[in-house]
């Protein structure tokens, strides 16, 4: 007994002497690393005030003092790149590598002249940003020491106080990188395999099994570009409705659009001025309000829902919900969930910048933290403020009114129109909720405000944004009623109704521009209110009397160009470029290295860059996850007379 307890005392004094070991270890290692700073500063300053060449050549890394402050500039990066790839071996300090920092110096200004008013604080210091480069050893503690001194020698300014974040060194992802780089090349190897299995397949003439080409590039890129007819409407109704297509990629360009201004407007600007003046012209609402065109998905939702559901219903009277549900979730889910894994397993490496640390807060680490949410389509109400992927909200908004609709849709294939005046009910208790909550918490309908109570209590949850899903619905089951037969109408209403359309329209877009003005304030709140609270509905009944009209022979040259066929193979890839579009924005963003330059010229051609680039993107997004990820579900799943359900962000079924 005495051996045992002489042998855990024994035990214990070891860990005990191994732990003081290893902190006390850590302690030396920390104060050698300090000393090794600051010995290395000292060397920095001697060398500067030495004028040698590797103290010049360090200190070339630094920005210059921003020009432009007059415009509004605050921001000047220096060189990143020559900053990370110094090295200099000193006689006394050793090995100095080239670390880069972003430090705010304070300015003096005064705030009644033009440019004092758009100096911005930056975490409480009315100063600028200047890209600056220092030791690789030292911490953002030590340098806030020394800084003073660095910008009195460097810029003959003599402040009080400044501040310097340092941008911290690549980390090492472990397993989510080792996870992310062996999913992506197992799908790799089973293109690679099924394309080489259909072509040789092909040459010897013998029929391919569907299983194993389901990864095929061969197959998938002939179904994605594949086009088919517009019917004939003149004689005979049409069976599908081709004007989906247009609206459809009309609907994704815009949004990409207005997230390229969004981004731009977003970075540091060498003339943030210029913006005041364009939010000031009538054409910046054109941009504003694309915040609307989501609705536009909303309403195909809903539409193509019922339709399918409907159809369904009369071939089989019945609906196998679970089955539905699973459909809908295998054909949603897996390139979404491939995004989250490149978002947290690839995309912290994929790239660096002085602003990259910045997009890492925007994507992967809110992925780390909730992917779960965003996987299970719950996240705009779990953590609306702190989405992964924040533009995946619609994702979760469209898959929770999908488990909705069988609830809807069958009481309205089994009791008929009466069901249509819950649905009525369910719009204007979507109004009044936007109407509540803008006025309860004083909401303003200005976009370019940073607003989280906005976007968590009106804009991304389910209650508030039903209005045009069901507006969708109505007009799906108005549709599926009338399938056989055009509704005929007499030429004054059809005047009326793309009269009333144009009218709401032009409501929803220009009703943005005095919202969103910098005297915003000035209008009554229950202004903001209405708009916010109709906005949602009146576009979706008007995208809703487009579709009406072009399916039933009133669209004239509007179906014409709605029904092009171009529309067909871009319509397949809208999810892909939905998903893709805003992360590769915001990467493209995080790797400036220079301040931009505001314009209407530049960013319409930023938004042909970040369109061609997603466009490449998602062509082998499509190919390789969502194309395959169908098949299977065809074949797995889709045996049978049961549904697929559709979906607005891509080609419909």
């Amino acid at each position: 007994m005495r051996s045992c307890l002489a042998s855990l005392v024994v035990v214990v004094v070891v860990i005990i002497s191994a732990l003081l070991i290893v902190i006390a270890g850590s302690e030396v290692a920390e104060r050698n690393g300090e000393a090794i700073c600051e010995m290395q500063l000292e060397a920095m300053l001697q060398g500067l005030g030495g004028t040698q060449l590797w103290a010049m050549e360090l200190f070339d890394t630094w920005g210059s003092w921003p020009s432009g402050q007059f415009a509004g500039n605050r921001y000047t990066f220096g060189s990143y790149d020559q900053c990370r790839s110094f090295v200099h071996n000193h006689d006394d300090a050793g090995e100095i590598r080239g670390h880069y920092c972003m430090a705010v110096v304070p300015r003096e200004s005064d705030n009644q002249t033009r440019a004092g008013r758009f100096v911005v604080d930056m975490k409480g210091i009315n100063g600028v940003g200047i890209g600056m480069c220092f030791p690789q050893v030292c911490a953002d503690e030590q340098l806030q020491g020394y800084l003073k001194r660095f910008v009195e020698l460097r810029y003959h300014i003599t402040s009080d106080y400044s501040q310097v974040n340092c941008a911290p060194e690549a980390i090492a992802l472990g397993g989510k990188r080792i996870a992310a780089i062996t999913i992506f090349s197992l799908v790799a190897a089973l293109v690679v395999a099924s394309t080489v299995y259909e072509i040789v397949s092909n040459y010897r003439a013998v029929k391919p099994s569907p299983l194993p080409i389901t990864f095929s590039l061969y197959s998938n890129w002939i179904n994605l570009m594949s086009i088919k007819a517009a019917s004939n409407q003149v004689t005979k109704k049409s069976a599908s409705i081709d004007c989906l297509h247009g609206l459809r990629v009309l609907a994704i360009l815009w949004i990409i659009f207005g997230h390229s201004y969004m981004m731009v407007l977003s970075a540091p600007l060498i003339n943030p001025v210029a913006t005041l003046e364009w939010i000031a012209s009538v054409h910046s609402a054109l941009i504003v309000a694309g915040v609307i065109s989501v609705d536009t998905f909303l309403v195909l939702s809903g539409l193509l829902t019922c339709w399918s559901l409907l159809r369904e219903l009369d071939r089989n009277r019945r609906l196998n919900v679970p089955l539905l549900y699973l459909h809908r979730y295998l054909r949603l889910t897996p390139p979404f969930a491939v995004l989250i894994l490149f978002t947290v397993g690839v995309y912290p490496n994929f790239g660096s910048g002085p602003l990259w640390n910045s997009s890492l807060a925007v994507t992967a680490d809110l992925c780390n933290k909730y992917w779960w949410s965003a996987l299970l389509y719950i996240q705009n109400y779990v953590n609306p403020n702190e989405m992964c992927l924040g533009h995946s909200w619609y994702l979760s908004v469209d898959m929770q009114l999908f488990l909705l609709a069988p609830f809807i849709i069958y009481p309205l294939w089994r009791w008929g129109w009466r069901i249509l005046l819950v649905v009525i009910g369910l719009i204007i208790a979507s109004i009044a909720c936007i109407l509540a909550v803008t006025m309860v918490y004083d909401l303003r309908a200005n976009i370019l405000l940073s607003c989280l109570e906005r976007d968590r209590y009106s804009y991304v949850p389910t209650h508030t944004r039903m209005g045009a899903w069901f507006v969708g619905l109505i007009l799906g089951y108005i549709l599926h009623r009338t399938r056989d037969d055009f509704v005929s109408l007499p030429r004054w209403k059809v005047s009326l109704g793309w009269t009333i359309t144009a009218g709401l329209l032009a409501g929803c877009v220009f009703g943005f521009y005095p919202l969103n003005q910098p005297d915003y304030e000035q209008n009554p709140l229950i202004v903001d209110a209405l708009y916010d609270s109709f906005k949602h509905v009146s576009w979706a009944v008007a995208v809703s009397w487009i579709i009406f009209a072009c399916v039933n022979g009133y669209g004239g040259p509007v179906n014409g160009i709605l029904c092009l066929p171009i529309w067909q193979p871009l319509g397949r890839l809208s999810y892909c470029l939905y998903l893709l579009h805003l992360p590769i924005q915001t990467m493209l963003t995080g790797s400036l290295r220079t301040v931009r330059h505001f314009s209407d010229l530049q960013t319409v051609h930023t938004f042909w860059g970040d369109f061609s680039l997603t466009l490449i993107v998602a062509v082998a997004w499509t190919l390789c996850f969502e194309a395959p990820v169908g098949k299977l579900d065809g074949l797995l799943l889709g045996r049978g007379k049961k549904v697929r359900p559709t979906m607005p962000l891509k080609q419909a079924s």
